[in-house]
């Protein structure tokens, strides 16, 4: 997966910003710009070059994600339960979240640049209850 940037034109509402995208090739971004912009974007980019590096990113869009918008809501709401529930059983169920998280998403144990670009969502909750718990 490689990190490309596209802009937007003159006189567009986003003229002062990037998009940032992580995609295999070029023309899959490009296919992903004409699905959420149409052809308001301008000109891509597989590096930040020198001409766009004062524009604003945007959120970055990944290809491909493994996780559901629904699924996310989910998780969430989990991991939000447990902060503010029973203290004495806050570790026991952020340790079986992320059981769950592991199993489900496919984790690798040893850090991976591919996953974590493409399951950004995944990773940053798992980190996020990691580092809640107290152990």
């Amino acid at each position: 997966m490689n990190r490309y940037f596209f802009t937007f034109g003159i006189g567009h509402r986003l003229e002062k910003f990037v998009q940032p995208i992580v995609a295999e090739t070029p023309s899959d971004c490009e296919e992903i710009m004409f699905k959420i912009y149409g052809d308001g974007w301008k000109t891509g980019y597989s590096t930040k070059e020198k001409e766009i590096s004062h524009l604003t990113e945007l959120p970055t869009i990944y290809q491909h994600v493994d996780i559901t918008f629904g699924e996310m809501q989910e998780l969430t709401k989990r991991y939000n339960g447990i902060m503010t529930g029973d203290s004495k059983q806050k570790d026991l169920r952020l340790s079986q979240m992320m059981t769950d998280m592991e199993q489900a998403y496919a984790i690798p144990f040893l850090n991976n640049k591919e996953y974590n670009a493409r399951n950004p969502f995944v990773v940053a909750m798992f980190r996020t209850a990691s580092e809640s718990r107290s152990l």
